[in-house]
């Protein structure tokens, strides 16, 4: 077990919007706003999970850094996972770069999903983080996004679900883990990490982060298109900053 913490009180609470999807990802709150998805109220999280570094979750040693910030929720991050997932796990693990998953769990609340999912997948990769196994985080990523729920009237992936496919990307989850996963207990970190980034700027960029999924490599962003150039791309950017 981790060291002594209490799990996230209180109710979730889920603002019913509409989905406003953006070219470039799934849009935040135009004033910034999380939402409130997966929030608990008078919680803050003031502690976060072993493993973390500057709100995200760390993989791989290499020196060209990576960062993606991304919301389990937000088809277009699903999508871009997809596409690029697998190629930015290899590099983390041929050491060529430094993946960074930053989350965020607004969307939720904009698809109108009363089963916070996007805090949900982001407790599980908290939890697996804390526990030592940091290094499968992005497999889990990529695992329990791509069960997202195809459209809103379909159901989200339950947490016995979840544990299943964290398990089948290689998370070894002991009962300890499950309590914690199925407990929320890094709930209110996520809620406490998506407010202190969303409608801030991002890096160096000088720019507001205001959608996801958005992507920077060595500080510069990445432009996520969607039109079937992505990865073609991606590969020509990560080898020119490996040089």
């Amino acid at each position: 077990m981790s060291r002594g913490r209490t799990r996230a009180l209180g109710s979730l609470v889920a603002i019913a919007t509409a989905v406003v999807f953006a070219l470039s990802g799934c849009a935040s709150a135009s004033d910034g706003s999380s939402g409130d998805v997966g929030s608990t109220a008078g919680q803050v999280a003031t502690e976060a999970p072993e493993g973390v570094v500057d709100d995200a979750f760390q993989t791989g040693d290499g020196q060209i850094v990576v960062d993606l910030f991304t919301d389990a929720s937000c088809p277009h991050c699903r999508d871009f996972d997809a596409t690029a997932g697998d190629e930015l796990r290899a590099r983390a693990e041929a050491g060529e770069i430094t993946l960074r998953i930053h989350p965020v769990n607004f969307v939720s609340a904009r698809r109108g999903d009363d089963t916070d999912f996007s805090t949900r997948v982001m407790n599980l990769l908290a939890v697996a983080s804390d526990h030592g196994q940091g290094d499968v985080v992005p497999a889990v990523y990529s695992a329990a996004i791509a069960e997202q729920a195809p459209t809103l009237d379909d159901p989200m992936p339950d947490d016995v679900r979840l544990i299943e496919l964290a398990g089948s990307a290689g998370l070894q989850v002991d009962d300890g883990m499950r309590d914690e996963i199925t407990g929320g207990t890094w709930n209110a970190w996520v809620q406490d990490v998506n407010d202190r980034t969303v409608g801030q700027p991002i890096g160096d960029t000088g720019e507001v982060l205001t959608g996801v999924p958005t992507l920077l490599v060595d500080g510069v962003r990445f432009a996520i298109t969607e039109d079937g150039t992505d990865l073609a791309r991606l590969q020509q950017t990560l080898d020119d900053a490996v040089g």
